[in-house]
């Protein structure tokens, strides 16, 4: 599972990382997908570059 949080919005979730890697491909970057899954993001479509969408995966720092 791979979470994803946004401090900003409140946004919150978990995707499975074998469903991620069927949708996007092996090859794709770890944040191809991100773009499509904050498209709702108020701060996203604020278009405002200084407050932009705070997505971020927090369990990422624990395995690098």
């Amino acid at each position: 599972m791979l979470r994803i949080t946004c401090d900003k919005c409140g946004r919150s979730g978990q995707y499975r990382v074998d469903h991620l890697i069927m949708r996007y491909g092996i090859d794709a970057k770890l944040f191809d997908w991100t773009d499509e899954i904050t498209a709702d993001c108020p701060h996203k479509q604020a278009r405002n570059l200084n407050d932009q969408c705070g997505v971020r995966c927090p369990d990422l720092s624990k395995v690098v």
